[in-house]
């Protein structure tokens, strides 16, 4: 009789456990980005060769990084901020302001929902969130636009979009990319 109890309580815990979905063949791996002096960790199932419509407009400028996963892109903008007086003279929530008169300005219908900036580890690191027309679909994409680096060395911008209806959906993922970010240069 004892043996038969030990077995409805094993195999009670055991349908628990499986029910609770601690036993599963789903999880996904993060992998690594690394390149120019900036790592982090993204979901492993983005592909690391996808398009992300945006250019730097300057050639001194290097995208190192087009990251995505369908409709949700990443691209990831090095700036040698050294060799470009402009950048070297700014610091990074400078930087940022600078970017959303820009914006404003250009006429592309961009709105700027948020603009703040907040320390990870020893990086000071400025965030901006908006709204703009996809340059190539026309749909209106919500962008997560990070600024990092190093003031007069190196600064970093991560773009993050998706389309508007579904950015609440991935922004605890892009926040988690960015709270990863180390610099080494």
């Amino acid at each position: 009789m004892k043996k038969i109890w030990s077995i409805l309580v094993l195999f009670l815990i055991l349908a628990i456990v499986g029910v609770s979905g601690c036993i599963g063949t789903n999880s996904v791996q993060n992998k690594t980005f690394s390149s120019s002096g900036i790592s982090f960790q993204y979901p492993g199932n983005w592909s690391d060769n996808v398009t992300v419509n945006w250019t730097s407009g300057n050639a001194q400028n290097e995208t190192i990084g087009n990251l995505g996963n369908g409709n949700v892109t990443l691209g990831v903008l090095y700036i040698n901020a050294s060799s470009q007086p402009l950048f070297a003279s700014y610091d990074i929530p400078s930087l940022g302001n600078l970017a959303v008169l820009s914006w404003k300005s250009d006429g592309t219908n961009t709105t700027v929902l948020s603009n703040t900036n907040r320390q990870i580890g020893n990086n000071t690191v400025d965030e901006i969130i908006y709204t703009s027309p996809n340059p190539v679909s026309g749909a209106v994409y919500k962008y997560y636009y990070v600024i990092t680096g190093e003031q007069g060395k190196s600064i970093y911008i991560l773009r993050f979009g998706a389309p508007e209806a579904d950015f609440a959906n991935y922004y605890s993922q892009f926040q988690g990319i960015v709270n990863s970010i180390n610099i080494t240069k």
